[in-house]
């Protein structure tokens, strides 16, 4: 009973990842346009997706699963605020409105999961 609880909210979290993941694949064109690089914002977003999809495969299965949650961790705040401080200073339309929650969101999300990293500690 006591190894259920353990795995089903990682196995929640890690469906959690695997969905945002393939929605970047979903989504890859609409989401390049926010993203502040001159070329290869495609590229850049389907990459995004595939390191998400990869750790969240990880988290499920559960192996290597502190790197998973690094590796996530550090893409989300690094997607957050590439997209989020651009979009601060530009005009307020409501299409610009509209990205600016959700990357509020997931940096608060990467914040929770390096503030678990450093406070669980790792299986030897």
């Amino acid at each position: 009973m006591k190894n259920i609880l353990k795995q089903v909210p990682r196995i929640i979290f890690g469906l959690l990842f695997l969905a945002i993941g393939l929605f970047h694949f979903y989504a890859y064109e609409f989401m390049a346009i926010f993203v502040p690089l001159p070329k290869g914002a495609k590229i850049f977003v389907l990459l995004v997706a595939s390191l998400i999809s990869i750790s969240a495969i990880g988290i499920i299965v559960n192996k290597y699963l502190r790197s998973a949650l690094i590796m996530i961790a550090s893409i989300f705040s690094i997607t957050g605020f590439m997209v989020l401080t651009p979009t601060v200073y530009r005009s307020s339309d409501e299409l610009i409105k509209s990205v600016q929650e959700p990357n509020l969101v997931i940096l608060f999300i990467a914040i929770l999961t390096l503030f678990y990293i450093a406070i669980a500690k790792p299986k030897n």
